[in-house]
C-alpha cells in the first residue's frame, strides 16, 4: 500500500543537533533511518511490518502500557496514536543502548502530524531545535498538505543546543525539554500522587501581574511546567490525546494557577453558562485540599470563555456546590489551544496552623474535553478507584499564614409585589473576619435570604415532607464542618437543615403559634425575617470546632377573616460542633459529636449525635456511623418527646471499579428532628445493600456499568412499609451515545403515614421498568429522554415521559426545553379522616430555560417551569382496621369528584457579577397555583390562567458589594 508520508533521518544529523556523545547511530548499521506514514505498512531501518505484525510486537515489547515506544533488539517500532479524523496524531520513538551498558542514554524522538490545508505546498520540511531544516519529499496522500514537526529532547543526558525554546515555540514547535512558555518541563514523574512536589514561591510586590488567561507576564517564563495528565474518564488505560502544562507558583497572598490545553480549533467548546452550572464544554479545574491531611477540600473550575464554578469537597467524594468563593479565573485562546489563569487567595480558605513555618496541601487538576467526552487528571484518579481526596498530589508551601481580612458584604435589596400591591425594602450586612489560617468568625445583621433564587415546582400531596436546598451566603459559607454524615448512600437525614432558620410560620414543628386561630395563608406560608446570626470555625491540629448562632424576629399575621393581626414570637437557634479526625497514616480515624437547641416560647428542642467515621489505608473498607438523640419540651405536655437514631454504612471496593454498600438506619418513634434538621419519618428500621460495578474499554463499549439494590423498611410494629430491589444497566458506546435501563419490583408494603394518623393499610406488590438515552454532548445540540411504567398499587398502571433538548447556536446563548407527561389510572389520594379516593390523572410538566450572555460575568436568564394536572375520580376507599382498603359503592347519583392543578413560576433574572462574590441582581418573578382550575378546562388555559392571573407577581432589585479590608 502507498504510504501517506515518507522521510528519513541521517544518524549524523541527530548526533549533531543533540550533541550526544556516544551516539552515532540508531542501529547496528549506522544506516538512515526510515519512516513511512500509511494505512498498514509500518517501515523502520529496512524491516517491515504489517499492522497485524505489529500488533504482535506491541504485545510483546511494549515498554510502557499505553506508552508510544517498543523496543526490539535495539531497532526501533513505532505506534501511532490518533485517527483518521484529523486530529493530530503522534508517534514517539525510543532508543535505548545496549541493555548491559549500565551508562546507556535514553533517547525521545516524538513526531507529530498535524494536518493543515495547504494545497500549494508539496515539500515537507522538518525543523529542528537548532534552526536547521531538512528536506522531505511528500508522497501522495489524501491530505492536501501536511506538516511534520520533530521535536528532540533526552530524559536523562545532555539538553538540545541551539536556538532557544521560545524560538521554536514561534516556529511551531514545542521542544519537548521546554515548556508552552520556555521555561523546563516535569514531563517524567508519576501520574499517581507520590512524594510532594515543591513549586516556587514569589513575592506578590515583584509579580507585576494581570490575570488575562494568557500566560504572557513575565512570571509564568520562570515558573517550571508539569505535563502528567492521563486520562481518568473513560478509565480504560488511554493516553490523552493533547498535551497540558500546568504552572504553579504562590506568594504571600494566594495560589497561582496556569495551564496551557493543546487542542485544535475546530474541536473546542466554548459555551458559557451561569455560575455553578455544568454542561459539556471545555473546562479546567483545580481541587485543593487545603487541610493538607484528606479532611476536606475545594473545588475551583473554569470553563473556556470564563464561566466558572466552585464548591467543597469531603471524604472521599462528597461534593457540594453550596459554596462560593472570592477567586479569579480567565481563559484565553491560541493558536494551538487554550490557556487559563487562576488566583486563589489564602484568605478564603480553611487551614491548619503550620508548623515551623512548612505546610503541606494537596491538590488534583483536572481538564474536561468536551468534544471527547473524556476528563483527564493529575493524579490520575478514575471514579473506579475507591481513594479520591486522601490520593491527591501532595505538595510543599513555605511561609503561608493568610493575613488577618475582614470582609464586608452589604446588601440592599428592593420588592414590589404587584399581586398584593405590596412594597418592601431590605438592608442587611455580611461580616466574615478571619484572625488567623485557623479560625474563621463570621456575623450577619438581616441575612440575605436569597430571594432571587427560585425553588423548582414541586406538587406533594403525600405526608411526607419536600427537602429544599440552602441558598443563603451566611449558611453556605464554611459549613462543611457541620456535616456529620458519611460517604456511603445518602439517606438525607441530617440535624441541620439551615433552611429551618427564617423558615415559614407554617411550616414549624408542632405549630406552636397557631392556637385555635386560623391565619392569612400567605402570612404563614412567607419567610420569616432574621434579626442577625453569628458563626465561628476553627482548628487546632487534628481537631476541628464551629459554632452557629441565628435570631428570628417576630411576625405579625392577619386573622383569616380579616377581623385583626396577632404576632408570632421568633425562635432562637444554637449549633455546636466538635471533631477529631486522624489521616496521618494514609486512612482514617474521625469521631465528632454535634449539638442543636431551637427554642421557641411555646417549644424547645435539643438534638445531639456521636458521629464516626473509618477508612483503612487501601481505601477499600469504609465504615461510618451517626448516634442519634432528641429531646422536645413543649408547654403542651402531650408533645413532649424523646428518642434516639442510628444510621450506619460499610462500603467495600475489592477492585477496581466493583463496590458493595451495605446500611443500616434505626430511627424509634420518639425522636424529632426537624425543629431544625432533616428526617422524612421516624419509626422504623431500614437495611439497605447496594452493589455496582463499572468496565470500560471494551471494544464496541467505552463504559458498562451495572448496579442493583435492595431495600426493607419496617415499622415499630414489625411491618414492612418500604421495600424494593432494582437492577439497573447502562452503556455507552464509543460513539457516545448512552443507554440505559431499570427494573424494579415492590414487594406488597402498609402503609402508616399518607392517613395523618387515621390508620394503617396493605398496599400490593408493583414492577416497574424505565428506559432511556442520551445524546452525544459534544455538539451544539443534544438531547435525552426516557419513558417508563409503574404498576399502582390499587389496580391500574402509570406511565411516564421524558424529553430534554438543549441547543446553543451559539456561545452566548443556550436553550433548554424540557417536557414530561405522566398518566395513571389509580392515584391514592387521602380525602380526609380514614377516607381516600383514587383518580384517573394527566399530568404536563414543561420546563423552559433561555439564557443570554452579554460576557461571563453578565447573564440574562429566563426560565419558566408549569406543572398542570387533571384528575377524575375512579374509587373510593376507607380504612376498616387492619387490612386492605376497603372499597366503598359509588352512588350512581354522587358526582364524582375532580380536580385540577395549574402552578406556573416564572423568572427573568438579569445578574452582573461585579466583582468576586458582589453582584447586581434585577428579577422579575410571576407565578402560583391558579385557584379556579377545573379539569373542564384544556391544559393550555391552565397555563393560560396561571401566567394571566398569578398569585405571585413582584420585581427585586438586590445590590450585594464585597469589601476586603486588612491583608
Amino acid at each position: 500500500m502507498r504510504a501517506l508520508v515518507t522521510f528519513e533521518v541521517l544518524p549524523e544529523q541527530v548526533s549533531r543537533v543533540l550533541q550526544l556523545p556516544g551516539v552515532q547511530a540508531f542501529g547496528d548499521t549506522g544506516e538512515p533511518f526510515r519512516l513511512e506514514l500509511g494505512a498498514d505498512t509500518r517501515r523502520i531501518g529496512g524491516v517491515e511490518t504489517r499492522r497485524r505484525d505489529f500488533a504482535e510486537y506491541k504485545r510483546s515489547f511494549l515498554i510502557r502500557r499505553n506508552g508510544s515506544a517498543l523496543v526490539w533488539n535495539g531497532w526501533l517500532f513505532w505506534r501511532c496514536r490518533g485517527d483518521q479524523t484529523g486530529r493530530p496524531g503522534r508517534v514517539t520513538l525510543t532508543y535505548q543502548r545496549n541493555r548491559a551498558n549500565q551508562q546507556g542514554v535514553w533517547l525521545h524522538f516524538i513526531l507529530e502530524l498535524l494536518a493543515r490545508r495547504d494545497d500549494s505546498r508539496r515539500m515537507l520540511r522538518i525543523p529542528f531545535p537548532d534552526g536547521t531544516m531538512f528536506p522531505a519529499p511528500a508522497g501522495r496522500s489524501a491530505l492536501s498538505t501536511a506538516l511534520l514537526t520533530a521535536v528532540l529532547c533526552v530524559a536523562f543526558g545532555a539538553a538540545p543546543v541551539g536556538a532557544s525554546a521560545a524560538d521554536a515555540a514561534r516556529g511551531g514547535v514545542v521542544s519537548a525539554g521546554a515548556s508552552w512558555t520556555g521555561h523546563s518541563l516535569e514531563a517524567a514523574g508519576p501520574r499517581d500522587a507520590a512524594s510532594a512536589i515543591r513549586i516556587p514561591k514569589l513575592s506578590e510586590s515583584d509579580l507585576g501581574f494581570r490575570l488575562d488567561g494568557r500566560l504572557d507576564d513575565a512570571v509564568w517564563k520562570q515558573i517550571p511546567a508539569y505535563d502528567r495528565m492521563g486520562v481518568a474518564q473513560p478509565d480504560n488505560g488511554t493516553e490523552p490525546t493533547w498535551r497540558t502544562q500546568t504552572f504553579l507558583f504562590y506568594t504571600e497572598r494566594g495560589l497561582y494557577v496556569g495551564a496551557w490545553n493543546e487542542q485544535p480549533a475546530d474541536t473546542r467548546i466554548t459555551r458559557l453558562v451561569g455560575r455553578d452550572q455544568f454542561g459539556n464544554a471545555d473546562a479546567y479545574q483545580i481541587m485543593l485540599d487545603s487541610s493538607g491531611n484528606g479532611q476536606y477540600a475545594y473545588w475551583f473550575m473554569v470553563k473556556l470563555g470564563d464561566s466558572v464554578a466552585d464548591g467543597t469537597l469531603l471524604p472521599e467524594r462528597k461534593f457540594s456546590n453550596n459554596w462560593d468563593g472570592p477567586w479569579q479565573a480567565r481563559t484565553a485562546q491560541t493558536e494551538d489551544g487554550w490557556t487559563v489563569e487562576i488566583f486563589l487567595p489564602w484568605v478564603m480558605l480553611n487551614m491548619p496552623e503550620s508548623e515551623d513555618g512548612m505546610r503541606q496541601m494537596r491538590f488534583l487538576i483536572t481538564r474536561d474535553i468536551g468534544k471527547l467526552q473524556e476528563r483527564w487528571s493529575w493524579p490520575v484518579l478514575p471514579n473506579t478507584r475507591p481513594k479520591f481526596l486522601s490520593a491527591f498530589q501532595p505538595m510543599a508551601l513555605e511561609g503561608v499564614e493568610p493575613s488577618q481580612e475582614v470582609s464586608l458584604f452589604p446588601y440592599a435589596a428592593y420588592a414590589y409585589d404587584r399581586a398584593r400591591d405590596t412594597t418592601e425594602a431590605n438592608a442587611g450586612v455580611d461580616v466574615f473576619w478571619r484572625p488567623s489560617a485557623a479560625f474563621f468568625l463570621s456575623g450577619s445583621v438581616r441575612p440575605d435570604f436569597g430571594q432571587v433564587e427560585a425553588d423548582n415546582v414541586v406538587v406533594n400531596l403525600s405526608a411526607f415532607e419536600t427537602f429544599f436546598p440552602e441558598k443563603r451566603l451566611f449558611f453556605l459559607e464554611n459549613q462543611t464542618v457541620f456535616d456529620t454524615t458519611g460517604s456511603g448512600y445518602p439517606s438525607g437525614t441530617t440535624l441541620l437543615h439551615t433552611r429551618r432558620i427564617g423558615s415559614s410560620i407554617g411550616s414549624r414543628r408542632g405549630r406552636p403559634d397557631f392556637g385555635n386561630q386560623d391565619f392569612d395563608g400567605f402570612d404563614t406560608g412567607k419567610p420569616v425575617e432574621l434579626t442577625a446570626a453569628a458563626k465561628a470555625v476553627g482548628q487546632l491540629g487534628q481537631s476541628r470546632f464551629a459554632w452557629l448562632g441565628a435570631l428570628e424576629e417576630d411576625t405579625r399575621l392577619a386573622f383569616d377573616d380579616r377581623t385583626g393581626r396577632a404576632s408570632a414570637p421568633g425562635r432562637d437557634f444554637t449549633v455546636l460542633r466538635y471533631q477529631y479526625d486522624n489521616t496521618e497514616r494514609g486512612g482514617r480515624n474521625a469521631l465528632g459529636w454535634m449539638g442543636t437547641l431551637t427554642r421557641h416560647p411555646e417549644r424547645e428542642a435539643r438534638t445531639h449525635v456521636i458521629d464516626t467515621h473509618f477508612q483503612t489505608v487501601d481505601g477499600k473498607w469504609a465504615v461510618d456511623s451517626e448516634w442519634m438523640y432528641s429531646r422536645i419540651d413543649s408547654a403542651d405536655a402531650d408533645e413532649d418527646s424523646s428518642g434516639v437514631g442510628f444510621s450506619g454504612n460499610v462500603k467495600y471496593n475489592p477492585r477496581r471499579g466493583d463496590q458493595h454498600i451495605f446500611q443500616v438506619e434505626h430511627y424509634d418513634d420518639g425522636i424529632e428532628l426537624n425543629d431544625l434538621g432533616f428526617l422524612r419519618r421516624n419509626d422504623f428500621t431500614s437495611a439497605f445493600y447496594e452493589f455496582w460495578q463499572q468496565r470500560q474499554g471494551l471494544r464496541r463499549i467505552r463504559t458498562f456499568n451495572w448496579w442493583g439494590f435492595v431495600r426493607a423498611d419496617v415499622n415499630g410494629d414489625g411491618k414492612r412499609v418500604n421495600g424494593f430491589a432494582s437492577i439497573n444497566p447502562g452503556v455507552t458506546f464509543n460513539n457516545r451515545w448512552n443507554v440505559f435501563a431499570n427494573l424494579r419490583y415492590a414487594p406488597s408494603e402498609w402503609d402508616d403515614r399518607n392517613s395523618r394518623g387515621n390508620g394503617i393499610f396493605r398496599l400490593d406488590s408493583r414492577v416497574g421498568a424505565n428506559v432511556g438515552f442520551n445524546s452525544p454532548g459534544g455538539g451544539r445540540f443534544s438531547f435525552n429522554g426516557n419513558q417508563g411504567y409503574w404498576t399502582e398499587s390499587l389496580g391500574g398502571e402509570q406511565y411516564f415521559s421524558n424529553l430534554f433538548f438543549n441547543y446553543s447556536p451559539v456561545d452566548r446563548l443556550r436553550l433548554t426545553l424540557g417536557l414530561g407527561y405522566t398518566t395513571r389510572e389509580s392515584w391514592l389520594i387521602w380525602q380526609g379522616g380514614t377516607e381516600f379516593k383514587t383518580f384517573r390523572s394527566q399530568q404536563w410538566s414543561p420546563r423552559v430555560g433561555i439564557g443570554a450572555f452579554f460576557t461571563a460575568r453578565q447573564q440574562l436568564q429566563l426560565d419558566l417551569q408549569w406543572v398542570g394536572i387533571k384528575a377524575r375520580e375512579n374509587r373510593r376507599y376507607e380504612i376498616l382496621g387492619e387490612g386492605p382498603l376497603r372499597q366503598v359503592a359509588l352512588d350512581p347519583n354522587d358526582e364524582r369528584a375532580t380536580f385540577a392543578i395549574s402552578d406556573l413560576v416564572l423568572q427573568l433574572r438579569y445578574r452582573w457579577q461585579i466583582a468576586p462574590l458582589s453582584d447586581l441582581f434585577i428579577v422579575y418573578n410571576r407565578g402560583g397555583g391558579a385557584p379556579d382550575a377545573s379539569t373542564a378546562d384544556a391544559f393550555g388555559d391552565l397555563l393560560g390562567d396561571a401566567f394571566s392571573d398569578p398569585s405571585r407577581e413582584a420585581l427585586i432589585i438586590k445590590l450585594r458589594y464585597r469589601f476586603g479590608l486588612g491583608g
